[in-house]
């Protein structure tokens, strides 16, 4: 049977009280996920300041307490933006509170400038994948 999510990016002025209605919302619709891009600041060109921007995890903590059926979870948690254990227990967590729900999705980092703005070391792209893998295992 196929099964309709939704997808919602983040830091495109997403705030507490909008995350919370699209949480209810996505539920009482009946769709069956909800997954949100993890970006720290917003990627739709360069005057971003004006626009909220949420913290995922924070937000997924939140998903697990407002939702009582839906799946949700990160489309791509960056581990460059993570130590891999932490992350590992984080999600364990939030899996925890929210009776298994969660979908768990980590990449490697693409955004240089999302890493400059924050001071992350943009690694080169073999040793952001390196870093995936390691994290995996």
């Amino acid at each position: 049977m196929t099964q309709l999510g939704i997808m919602i990016e983040g830091q495109e002025g997403l705030n507490w009280e909008r995350w919370r209605a699209i949480c209810t919302d996505v539920e009482r619709l009946g769709f069956a996920s909800l997954r949100r891009s993890e970006h720290l600041i917003s990627l739709m060109g360069s005057d971003t300041s004006d626009r909220d921007c949420i913290d995922c995890w924070t937000s997924l903590t939140l998903a697990a307490e407002w939702t009582k059926t839906i799946q949700f979870g990160p489309m791509v948690s960056p581990l460059t933006f993570h130590m891999p254990a932490v992350l590992a227990r984080q999600a364990t967590a939030v899996d925890l509170l929210s009776g298994g729900r969660l979908i768990f999705g980590i990449g490697a980092g693409w955004n240089e400038n999302e890493h400059q703005v924050f001071d992350v070391p943009f690694l080169t792209t073999k040793e952001r994948i390196d870093r995936l893998v390691d994290g995996v295992r």
